[in-house]
């Protein structure tokens, strides 16, 4: 399911890029745009099996026209194997032999270390489910090649700037998702976000 959520995602991603990449948008509608397009993919994961895995599609499919968020902390990687499977980089040991189990989307616990400077343990995938997703799907991001990639307009955005479609579009449609409880008592939705960080900033 998480691997069809990826795939789904991307697709998203891809149909969409014409609206949500063009700099003329504002910030916060391509991001509002991205968010009610993510529910038809996440939303059904999340509903099944919770944050940890909704979190891990949206960031595995992330992508831009260009290029892949995140090429500012880790080139050509996304912050893949600093956040999501670090034994990429060597930030973990696996040997390969690791069998996927029932409790998958708890994730197990990771120190991380973002730019340099920060540490924090987080919950990532497991040796095994990293090892899955990358035998189906192919180092990440899986990407699906979009329709603006060749358009001479995007390509002269692209030379100062075009909108991202980044994890601020999944942050934005957890808080949609979970309204207004969070509103009510905000600790449990603070908490499972701080478990399954990617960045500390989202």
């Amino acid at each position: 399911e998480l691997e069809h959520c990826i795939r789904e995602t991307a697709a998203v991603v891809s149909r969409t890029a014409p609206q949500w990449a063009d700099r003329c948008e504002t910030p916060s509608n391509k991001t509002a745009f991205q968010a009610r397009h993510l529910q038809g993919t996440v939303g059904p994961l999340y509903n099944r099996y919770g944050f940890g895995a909704a979190l891990w599609c949206a960031f595995y499919a992330s992508a831009m026209p260009h290029g892949w968020p995140y090429d500012y902390m880790a080139p050509g990687q996304f912050g893949y194997s600093a956040f999501m499977c670090p034994e990429t980089s060597g930030g973990r040991a696996c040997t390969g032999r690791e069998q996927l189990d029932k409790h998958e989307s708890e994730g197990v616990p990771y120190h991380g270390a973002q730019k340099g400077t920060y540490n924090v343990e987080m919950a990532s995938p497991s040796c095994a489910l990293c090892s899955r997703l990358r035998s189906r799907l192919g180092p990440p991001p899986f990407v699906v090649k979009n329709p603006v990639e060749s358009d001479a307009r995007y390509v002269r955005m692209r030379k100062q700037w075009v909108n991202q479609w980044d994890v601020h579009a999944f942050g934005e449609w957890f808080a949609s998702a979970v309204w207004p409880a969070q509103r009510d008592d905000p600790a449990p939705f603070i908490a499972t976000i701080a478990k399954y960080r990617i960045t500390n900033g989202e």
